[in-house]
């Protein structure tokens, strides 16, 4: 009833307050029917309803910005700001992100996929708007564990230095996508116990806990002193993840992200075989541990950390920390594998190169959803950690083509003694690779192979599907030989000597810059062989929104660029 009458936030602000209660149940009705079918985040935006409707109540956005922290907290503030009538296409192919993206909208400040961010950005918003002599709140949405990152330790140290107001809100639910850990939320806890006003020594800084975040008389209250306030506000609110929705309040891990039903295909997914298979190693090998980033369950340790509970380490949001710590504990023998996504893995970089590759340190790092991504849109595309592990020393990089393969490789990584990468797609395989001579696992092989073996696809990965299946239902004169590069750093120098005289087409949804035509190409050069070598790859896109098929299509990663290739 109130709902479809909000085109933007001037609609909203012309309700009473007491008619707010009623829009927040329409807005959790709406969430659930949506995402229940595309997907999505759905426990931490059942938590933020009432908080985002009192924010857009009483702050004059967009002049008023606004930066939630993670951006995947931001259903309702799409559904009150001009977008409803497309809520229905979120996170689907051409339509809504899942994020909040300044592309996307105004009332959007920044693209924000990763957490961490807020006051970074706040920063510089602050530091403009003094360069401009301009005049607008900025208000910063931290939640989903984000605080737990370092970037925001960086940037609260740095804001003392800048004038000029800023209001920062501490969602807090007890939840990252994992429970929280640490120091900070009992630091918080305690705060929340102990402190419902106080001014922070030494500071220009107001402290605020104890507000209830489902209450619209405490927060539309305490938002609009903190609006007229000239001091820094910190307002520590208590929310519930997955209010409103019972499932969800109970277990609010799983329905953090909420798959939906139609692109289940089976359990036997990559992230759960990658912990099976450590569950199996550890059995026998008390060293071997585990690490995560928030991510215990969806990476899937789920099983790991009810049987070894002492030897599974959730560190936070803190990829980077992560990485340094596992580099310490190969001192003293322990054999630390960290799990965690392709585009998460992007902030631990330089820890990478400075405390694992240059010291040749046994870290090996399990590199979950590689490759296209579906749904969740560009920020998590997994399409550049092939590049910037490449690029690395001491550095070896597999790339399994199914979940039997990838057991293989962990199994066979207990006793490697160097810097390991194996990384694997979102999901399962959905084929069975027939008369595939079983070799060791870490050389190269033929999974199809004609008698004209001048034309060869070389791929890894999820792309050893796609060449397959593909070659399947090809007439025999259009078929072509199949390899599967299931290491590509060291490359598999042997069979690419066989290259000479050959059609050889390089397929991988990776960048292009960096990937392993990259480095076939550097190693013909480098040793005379003479072939014709055509890439495909992703080059000048940038994937969006879609299905795993959809986004191959976009990126040209498809059979009919192959056999076009073979024509040329």
């Amino acid at each position: 009833m109130y709902l479809e009458k909000i085109q933007s936030p001037e609609d909203l602000r012309k309700l009473n307050k007491e008619n707010l209660t009623d829009l927040a149940q329409e807005i959790r009705r709406e969430i659930i029917s949506v995402i229940s079918n595309n997907g999505g985040h759905l426990a931490s935006n059942l938590g933020v309803v009432e908080l985002t409707i009192a924010l857009h109540y009483v702050f004059d956005t967009p002049k008023d910005k606004l930066i939630f922290d993670v951006g995947h907290q931001v259903y309702t503030h799409k559904l009150l700001t001009g977008r409803k009538d497309n809520f229905d296409t979120i996170r689907q192919k051409d339509g809504l992100s899942g994020f909040s993206s300044a592309k996307e909208s105004e009332y959007d400040t920044f693209r924000t996929g990763h957490s961490s961010t807020s006051l970074s950005l706040a920063c510089g918003l602050a530091r403009a708007r003094i360069l401009r002599n301009e005049n607008f709140e900025i208000v910063s949405i931290i939640g989903d564990g984000s605080l737990s990152g370092g970037m925001i330790f960086e940037a609260l140290n740095d804001s003392y230095n800048i004038n000029g107001k800023q209001i920062i809100i501490i969602n807090d639910n007890s939840m990252s996508i994992s429970k929280t850990v640490g120091y900070i939320p009992q630091i918080l806890n305690r705060a929340d116990r102990f402190a419902k006003k106080g001014i922070i020594p030494t500071t220009d800084c107001e402290y605020y806990s104890g507000i209830n975040g489902h209450d619209f008389n405490q927060l539309i209250d305490i938002l609009t002193y903190a609006k007229n306030c000239d001091n820094n506000v910190i307002i520590h609110v208590n929310t519930i993840k997955g209010m409103g929705y019972r499932p969800a309040e109970l277990d609010p891990l799983t329905y953090h992200g909420l798959v939906n039903k139609k692109d289940i295909i089976s359990d036997n997914t990559f992230s759960r075989q990658a912990g099976n298979s450590l569950v199996e190693i550890a059995k026998t090998n008390e060293n071997v541990v585990a690490i995560t980033a928030a991510m215990s369950k969806s990476v899937g340790l789920y099983k790991f950390s009810q049987l070894y509970p002492n030897r599974v380490y959730d560190v936070g949001i803190c990829e980077s920390h992560a990485v340094t710590m596992c580099a310490a504990m190969t001192s003293l023998d322990v054999k630390p594998y960290f799990l965690v996504y392709s585009s998460f893995i992007q902030r631990g970089f330089d820890q990478i190169i400075h405390d694992v590759c240059i010291d040749d340190l046994p870290v090996t790092f399990l590199i979950d959803r590689a490759g296209l991504v579906c749904d969740d849109g560009q920020t998590h595309q997994g399409i550049y950690d092939l590049s910037f592990f490449n690029s690395l020393p001491n550095m070896t990089i597999l790339q399994p083509k199914d979940t039997d393969e990838l057991d293989k490789m962990i199994k066979w990584s207990v006793g490697f003694k160097h810097p390991l990468t194996i990384r694997y797609p979102k999901g399962d395989i959905s084929i069975k690779y027939k008369n595939v001579e079983q070799n060791d696992c870490i050389s190269w092989e033929y999974l199809y192979k004609i008698n004209n073996d001048r034309i060869v696809v070389c791929s890894g990965a999820k792309m050893c599907e796609l060449a397959y299946k593909e070659n399947s239902i090809l007439p025999n004169k259009d078929k072509y030989n199949i390899i599967n590069a299931r290491i590509v750093k060291p490359l598999d120098e042997t069979t690419i000597k066989t290259f000479e005289g050959k059609n050889v087409v390089i397929l991988e949804d990776n960048l292009k810059n960096g990937g392993l035509y990259s480095s076939i190409l550097m190693f013909i050069n480098e040793n005379n062989i003479k072939c014709k070598l055509t890439s495909i790859a992703i080059d000048k896109v940038m994937p969006t929104i879609g299905t795993v098929s959809e986004l191959q299509n976009e990126c040209g990663l498809t059979v009919e660029a192959i056999l076009h290739a073979f024509e040329k």
